[in-house]
């Protein structure tokens, strides 16, 4: 019962912020603010992390989704913990509401689209155009398939290969 309440609120925010917000495709060159979610559960360190974003040469804000943990593990990344979340798993208002301030050119959303709190939090962020690689919510404009076994890596370089393809006219 709860996952469905959750599943609705989130289902509501995505078309809330949809509906505010004009979505566009942005080429790479007109990118210049990246905002990334990711999960703990990725298999990549915060040094591979930081240097794929330092690759982008643009500037990027990774949002960590660590859901199990008490303590956020770094202070130079957006760290959600559980204090984090509501009893639907899905983030505080005062978990958000400080990122309601901030916009990005591009929200790349990495994570599984069944952790709602993931699908809530890339909602909230106001970004031109976000990329995911399910439409689970609806709010997304560029589906990126992830493969079954595929490192987050080479799944970003796979978004930004699908972002430069994109003609800036």
């Amino acid at each position: 019962m709860l996952k469905t309440v959750a599943e609705h609120t989130v289902r509501k925010l995505a078309q809330q912020t949809s509906a505010r917000l004009q979505k566009k495709f942005l080429n790479w060159e007109n990118i210049n603010t990246i905002a990334l979610v990711v999960e703990d559960s990725e298999k990549i360190s915060k040094h591979q992390l930081d240097a794929l974003c330092e690759q982008f040469n643009k500037h990027c804000d990774v949002f960590y989704l660590e859901l199990a943990s008490k303590k956020p593990s770094y202070s130079d990344w957006f760290c959600f913990t559980k204090k984090d979340k509501n009893v639907l798993g899905l983030p505080k208002k005062k978990t958000i509401l400080p990122l309601k301030a901030k916009r990005y050119d591009v929200l790349i959303n990495t994570s599984n689209q069944s952790i709602l709190f993931s699908a809530a939090l890339s909602a909230s962020i106001h970004s031109t155009c976000v990329c995911s690689s399910t439409e689970k919510f609806g709010h997304s404009n560029l589906i990126v398939t992830r493969a079954k076994n595929q490192t987050l890596g080479a799944y970003l370089q796979d978004v930004q290969r699908y972002l430069k393809m994109i003609n800036p006219n």
